[in-house]
């Protein structure tokens, strides 16, 4: 007779960590790229106390723009790219074609600024960095109708402005594979490959799913081809192994805090060192930013919760120099 201690209610996805001498460790430098997913998981981690840049160009959904900007963060100083020519005018503010919405100005020079501001920090992070993680999210792209030139971001513009192209495979392979060959040559990291569970429904279920079929199939050619290149399936485990809609949002394509928070817990078991995973900088993180947390409801239990997280901060930089990344933790809140 079946029970339900018996009974197995989900087939559960089978991870082998990443080798222990690979293994991330705090005080490793991280920067993340790709689809609003890796924001997600690079967000947790900061929460950890792990030194994470965060999709500094913001949302980069198609491996052709994520190529581009790390093409663009492989040049030197005296080559940085100038993103002028990608800056337009909508509703009387200025917007990048290259980067997120969120990053905006009142004029051009301004928005030239940030973007060059941008440029620096995530160049400085590139060329020091220990690990990269990348998130795919599709192989539908947009390119300028006029010259044909990729776009990571419509910015709201008339759809006849642009070409939508669903890419290739054969187009993804070549591109990814001499973009991260050169990355590789250059800077010798390590690469983490995901495909993002988010669904991408604008042609429907059956597009959306031969669109992450082609992006897993990359993610295979690349760690095959690519010694530095994992992959960790962050699309299968929701997919997969959650399988219900409890565990989406209510727009039922991205996934919910808890599915989120799932992942993460698979990514950390995947990626970090056990050292890392259960050693006293995760519990001092974990303490810190419980303690940062607390909302006094006085003037005076404020201002003596400022003394304990500036006391702690204290104790934990001559504990733990710049291995605890604290303002990771701070920042995060």
């Amino acid at each position: 007779m079946l029970t339900s201690r018996s009974i197995q209610w989900f087939t559960p996805i089978q991870i082998a960590p990443l080798p222990t001498a690979m293994a991330g460790r705090y005080g490793d430098r991280i920067l993340t790229l790709g689809s609003c997913f890796s924001e997600h998981i690079g967000e947790r981690m900061r929460h950890l106390g792990y030194d994470v840049l965060v999709n500094p160009y913001g949302t980069l959904y198609n491996p052709i723009s994520i190529c581009d900007t790390l093409e663009d963060l492989l040049l030197d100083e005296q080559h940085r790219p100038d993103y002028t020519p990608y800056i337009i005018e909508r509703d009387g503010l200025y917007y990048s074609l290259r980067h997120h919405s969120t990053i905006y100005g009142e004029s051009l020079e301004e928005v030239h600024e940030a973007t060059d501001l941008l440029w620096h920090t995530a160049h400085s992070r590139l060329t020091e960095a220990d690990w990269l993680w990348i998130t795919l999210g599709t192989t539908q792209a947009y390119y300028l109708a006029e010259d044909g030139r990729a776009v990571a971001n419509c910015q709201q513009l008339p759809a006849r402005l642009f070409d939508r192209r669903d890419l290739t495979l054969d187009l993804l392979q070549e591109r990814m594979l001499a973009t991260l060959s050169q990355l590789l040559a250059k800077h010798p990291l390590q690469v983490v490959l995901t495909v993002s569970p988010v669904r991408y429904l604008q042609d429907g279920l059956a597009e959306s799913n031969l669109s992450k079929s082609k992006l897993r199939i990359l993610c295979d050619t690349l760690c095959r081809e690519l010694p530095a290149c994992h992959y960790f399936p962050a699309y299968e485990i929701l997919h997969d192994e959650l399988r219900d809609y409890r565990f989406y949002a209510s727009d039922l394509t991205h996934p919910s805090d808890e599915a989120v928070a799932y992942i993460a817990d698979h990514f950390v078991a995947y990626w970090a060192s056990q050292e890392a995973r259960e050693g006293e900088m995760r519990q001092a993180a974990q303490r810190l930013r419980k303690l940062s947390q607390h909302r006094p409801k006085t003037p005076h239990g404020a201002e003596r919760l400022q003394t304990q997280i500036a006391e702690r901060i204290a104790h934990y930089q001559e504990q733990y120099g710049e291995k605890l990344c604290i303002p990771s933790i701070i920042e995060s809140l």
